[in-house]
């Protein structure tokens, strides 16, 4: 099998420990290099956590899952990064309000990076925001783009809906999404589950 190096933003990372779907969405993907953000830890994910529609035991699972994951899964390194944010493309990516820091770093590395890569990202405003003001590197990377919902499908047709389901339920509140696909009692069919997300993923 071919090696498959993907970037995971903050979001991605947080929302997977939260379903506690972590190695299934890599084994789904078939990534064998997950990278991911600095920020992306534990005590980073506070404020997200906080944000989210969960209840404080599940808060403290995620945070618990987290401290594992940040342990066995590495920062970007420094020198892809470095070699991103001393671009002029990044000082104008980030210049815009759609544009956080730390997806313009994982988007440029992602699009240098001479590997077979995935950009895994959870931020639609920063999908929208490439696509209205950077068309051509957008038309780059959109091959290299998966979504948080393409992540969850990916894992149902390797899985099955079943058998991740009530995990879904438990954490649905971490995602509009997800709570919007699966219902507010988890009562959605597979078929029906699987076409409300396709139908929010943004790519």
């Amino acid at each position: 099998m071919r090696d498959l190096h993907a970037f995971f933003d903050k979001d991605v990372f947080i929302k997977l420990a939260c379903c506690n779907l972590w190695d299934e969405a890599l084994g789904a993907l078939g990534v064998t290099h997950p990278y991911r953000l600095s920020s992306a830890t534990a005590s980073g994910a506070k404020t997200a956590l906080r944000r989210m529609a969960i209840d404080d035991a599940l808060r403290a699972a995620t945070g618990e899952r987290l401290t594992m994951m940040a342990r066995q899964v590495p920062v970007v390194p420094e020198r892809w990064v470095a070699a991103a944010v001393t671009t002029e493309l990044y000082n104008n990516m980030i210049s815009h309000a759609g544009i956080d820091a730390g997806e313009a770093q994982i988007a440029l590395v992602a699009l240098y990076c001479e590997c077979n890569k995935k950009l895994v990202t959870g931020d639609k405003r920063f999908v929208g925001a490439m696509a209205r003001l950077f068309p051509g590197e957008f038309e780059r990377l959109r091959p290299m783009i998966l979504s948080f919902e393409r992540c969850l499908l990916a894992v149902c047709e390797v899985k099955g809906y079943e058998a991740i389901k009530d995990r879904l339920s438990v954490a649905k509140g971490c995602d509009g999404a997800l709570r919007l696909a699966i219902g507010e009692e988890g009562q959605a069919s597979a078929s029906s589950f699987k076409n409300a997300l396709s139908s929010f993923s943004p790519l």
